[in-house]
């Protein structure tokens, strides 16, 4: 029996219990294959890399995970469209000879010397707004974006283009040219014929190009009119690359432009910043993300998902806490209530909510019901005694 088989097996004994099994008889047997069937298909789904982002993975394997048998069917009611989603996405995976299964995660690579080690930190803050993360990108000089590395250039790289999908953004300074292992790995990544993007310090001029990745081909120069532009356009390539959410425009051109300030671009008057300036806008840079860290710790947030529900014209609203610290006193109010909607709790105080989990609501839509519930959540957190957030939820 295969791993898929043996899973809807388990599948199927929940089901029978929790159909067969007198009511006041219910628990000990029904919990145990519930556990059974989910974890199994828990391991199963989270093999497939390309799952990792679905949303429906995300409801499979962010559900409760305890309770007696009547919770439980409750929770399997609301995830149970998800893992039959899910089921028939790996069969086509698997039928397709592992293509989606084997796809390598992309990762953004940062060709550099070392001796500009101000410029490509300046360059790892800009990239982590976009969303990068160390998951996502390898620079050896940062402190926690690089592994240790041995023997051949090209080999260290091969290993890594046979792992992930490869991005090589190119530093291309005077010390780039002056550093044997920096040509050595844009003459491999040529080789391996990599999506890349080159980066000119305001030192470098384009006629001074020599390497396999010349003047030739389109670059970014910071201290030249179309920096931002051409900036923005590797920004919507990364995008794209890397699954990220678009950036809010007007955060991202301040971001932006404070990158092409600290390395010297846009402002000539900027131009002669010398290296302890440069360093203390690290430290200012580095202080801030750790403020906003800090911040986002003791952050709940509460938002509003409805899922499909088994019987006909029923929902389920899942209310759930996607921030990192427990939602205290949470209230829900429904700013648009309609006859046509009929909600099986009242709304308001709901309690606590700790980090991603929730309270669960079935709804049952009449016809002529309105298409969104716009709600209001109210909670405190250990960031704000008064947080506020509201939102419309598609019905």
């Amino acid at each position: 029996m295969s791993e898929r088989e043996q899973i809807e097996a388990f599948h199927q004994e929940y089901l029978s219990l929790r159909e067969n099994t007198p009511m006041m008889q219910r628990d000990g047997e029904e919990c145990k294959a519930y556990h059974k069937w989910y974890d199994s298909a828990y391991v199963y789904f989270k093999s497939f890399p390309s799952l990792q982002k679905d949303s429906d993975f995300q409801i499979f394997v962010n559900a409760e995970k305890e309770g007696n048998c009547f919770v439980l069917a409750h929770i399997y009611d609301s995830i149970s469209p998800s893992y039959k989603v899910l089921m028939l996405k790996t069969e086509k995976m698997n039928n397709t000879g592992g293509t989606e299964l084997d796809a390598k995660s992309p990762l953004l690579f940062i060709s550099h010397s070392s001796k500009d080690i101000a410029f490509v930190e300046a360059l790892v803050d800009l990239l982590e707004f976009l969303g990068l993360n160390k998951q996502t990108m390898f620079c050896s000089s940062v402190p926690g974006y690089g592994i240790k590395l041995s023997g051949r250039i090209i080999d260290n790289l091969l290993s890594l283009f046979e792992e992930h999908n490869l991005y090589v953004v190119f530093v291309q300074s005077p010390n780039y040219y002056n550093s044997p292992i920096s040509l050595n790995e844009m003459g491999a990544a040529w080789v391996l014929k990599t999506e890349f993007c080159s980066l000119l310090t305001q030192e470098m001029e384009f006629d001074k190009m020599k390497g396999v990745i010349d003047s030739s081909y389109i670059s970014i120069k910071v201290n030249t009119a179309d920096a931002a532009s051409r900036l923005n356009q590797m920004k919507d390539d990364l995008v794209l690359m890397f699954g990220l959410a678009q950036p809010d425009q007007s955060r991202w051109e301040t971001k932006r432009n404070n990158f092409l300030k600290l390395v010297g671009g846009l402002f000539p008057e900027k131009q002669d910043k010398t290296v302890n300036s440069l360093e203390e806008e690290r430290i200012r840079l580095e202080v801030e993300k750790l403020k906003r860290e800090e911040a986002e710790r003791k952050q709940a947030k509460i938002r509003g998902n409805i899922i499909p529900s088994r019987s006909k014209g029923g929902r389920i609203l899942k209310i759930f806490n996607a921030g990192h610290s427990v939602a205290r006193n949470v209230s829900v109010e429904w700013l648009n209530p309609d006859d046509e909607v009929m909600v099986q709790w009242e709304f308001g105080l709901i309690g606590d909510i700790t980090p991603q989990n929730g309270r669960s609501y079935n709804i049952l839509l009449c016809e002529g019901h309105n298409e969104t519930m716009s709600l209001r959540y109210t909670w405190a957190d250990d960031y704000s005694d008064n947080n506020m957030f509201e939102e419309d939820v598609q019905l």
